[in-house]
C-alpha cells in the first residue's frame, strides 16, 4: 500500500507535513499530507479491526469509542465538540470559504 509505506517513515504527522511541502505532490503521499493536516491540528482516535500496531505507524491511536469519548469530555473546559465519523475512510471535511 503506498500510503502506509510512505507514512511509516515518518514519526508524527508534522514530518509527514514537512516532507510533502519539501518534496511536493506524489501519489500516496497526497492523502498522508490531507489526513496528516487534521492529525496535527484534532485529538483523532480510531475503532476499527485494524491491527493496533499498524495503526500506530500510520499515527493514529487505537481506541474503545466509550472511553476515549469519556477521556475527551473529563480532560475538556467547557462543552466539548466531538465528532463521531462512521465510515470516516470515505469521508473528508472542509471548511466552506464564505
Amino acid at each position: 500500500d503506498v500510503y502506509f509505506d510512505y507514512v511509516s517513515h515518518f514519526t508524527s504527522p508534522e514530518e509527514v507535513l514537512a516532507d510533502f511541502r519539501k518534496e511536493g505532490f506524489r501519489m500516496g503521499a497526497h492523502k498522508a499530507y490531507l489526513f496528516g493536516r487534521t492529525l496535527s491540528r484534532f485529538d483523532v482516535a480510531i475503532f476499527s479491526e485494524l491491527d493496533p500496531g499498524v495503526l500506530q505507524k500510520c499515527h493514529l491511536r487505537s481506541a474503545d469509542p466509550s472511553e476515549v469519548v469519556e477521556e475527551w469530555v473529563e480532560n475538556f473546559d467547557g462543552n466539548p465538540k466531538i465528532g463521531i465519523i462512521p465510515n470516516a475512510n470515505t469521508t473528508y471535511f472542509y471548511k466552506k470559504e464564505q
